[in-house]
């Protein structure tokens, strides 16, 4: 049985998250950055009065930025108990993939 996944970009990386964990895509995002965080924490979202944590995923996987950079897009991931956003550099298309197809991520 083919899963469906979002594809995206980070880096020279292509990855993909299963679409039922992705809540929704946001291309103007308004980002809050906090004092103090870590690096990769770019800061918060206030998506319709839920506060997000906001995660760069270039600066998670160790990847130079650029200062001149534009507008990222956030993929905002929700399992039920909490929520995340995920800042790339760009979204692709969904793609179905059967198993056997793709690499699960290292524990």
């Amino acid at each position: 049985m083919a899963n469906q996944f979002c594809t995206f970009s980070v880096g020279d990386l292509e990855l993909g998250i299963e679409v039922e964990r992705i809540q929704e895509v946001l291309y103007e995002t308004v980002i809050t950055p906090v004092p103090l965080a870590p690096p990769s924490v770019c800061g918060l979202i206030n998506l319709r009065g839920k506060i997000i944590t906001a995660v760069d995923l270039r600066m998670r996987f160790g990847l130079a930025g650029d200062k001149k950079e534009k507008a990222r897009p956030t993929l905002v991931l929700d399992d039920g108990d909490q929520m995340l956003s995920l800042v790339v550099d760009r979204v692709g298309d969904v793609v179905e993939v059967v198993p056997d197809d793709y690499e699960e991520p290292p524990n």
